[in-house]
């Protein structure tokens, strides 16, 4: 939506303004997905990331390994940076 906001300002901006919406829709699509081979966090790998987890948990009647423990601290430390991104880009 924020994305889509973007290109319609764009439409009505001479070129000064207009280049830094594109370069705000850039950061914002390298937040959503990053391409592929990129080792950079975005919301789309993070939600991948959280889902496989979820799965994971789920899948067993066992108490969650040291690993799924130490996957769920990066993930979550990956939403706190991909976070304050998002609200620098915001403004």
């Amino acid at each position: 939506m924020y994305r889509s906001q973007l290109k319609s300002q764009l439409t009505t901006l001479s070129p000064s303004p207009a280049d830094e919406l594109n370069k705000k829709d850039k950061l914002a699509r390298e937040l959503e997905n990053t391409p592929q081979g990129s080792t950079e966090p975005s919301f789309g790998r993070l939600n991948g990331g959280f889902a496989s987890v979820f799965g994971a948990l789920q899948d067993s009647d066992m108490p969650p390994t040291t690993q799924m423990t130490t996957a769920v601290k990066e993930l979550n430390q990956q939403m706190i940076v991909l976070k304050k991104k998002w609200e620098v880009l915001k403004k």
